[in-house]
């Protein structure tokens, strides 16, 4: 009998640390803004965050450098910000037939406020990015400072 209430007590510990284990992933909203030295905002593009779970988690930037993602897991994330040029009007594309244009088929997207500017590459891509952030609490705020450079 005593080796029975052993166990019991033993899978009830069991039980009860794997059950709390789980509620310490919570999620957080995400939300900050991205700009260049200098707080110049980057008007357009994504922002991503890929958190510990490896998982990529991504917003849209608004024209004044703003972004939101939701249920980002706690936790050190990794950030990425691209911003491709957003006038579609002139792009050239390349088809079976040769280059074509595509100004006339999709109406240029408009320009976003303070106008469109390359950024860096590098904060586009996993393995160049130096971007990183904490993400905590049911609401992080991550602003993000690009160097132009």
């Amino acid at each position: 009998m005593t080796a029975r209430i052993a166990r019991l007590a033993v899978v009830g510990f069991l039980a009860t640390a794997v059950l709390g284990s789980a509620g310490c992933s919570s999620k957080s909203n995400v939300s900050g803004k991205v700009t260049v030295e200098g707080g110049k905002p980057v008007t357009s593009g994504s922002v991503s965050l890929v958190a510990q779970d490896n998982m990529q988690y991504a917003g849209t930037i608004g024209p004044d450098g703003g972004y939101s993602i939701p249920n980002v897991p706690s936790g050190t994330v990794k950030i990425l910000v691209s911003s491709p040029n957003p006038d579609t009007g002139n792009r050239k594309v390349k088809t079976k037939g040769g280059e074509g244009d595509l100004a006339g088929t999709a109406a240029p997207a408009a320009a976003p406020a303070g106008g469109w500017f390359p950024i860096p590459d590098r904060y586009g891509d996993l393995a160049a990015t130096d971007l990183k952030g904490e993400v905590k609490g049911e609401s992080a705020v991550l602003n993000v400072e690009l160097k132009s450079k």
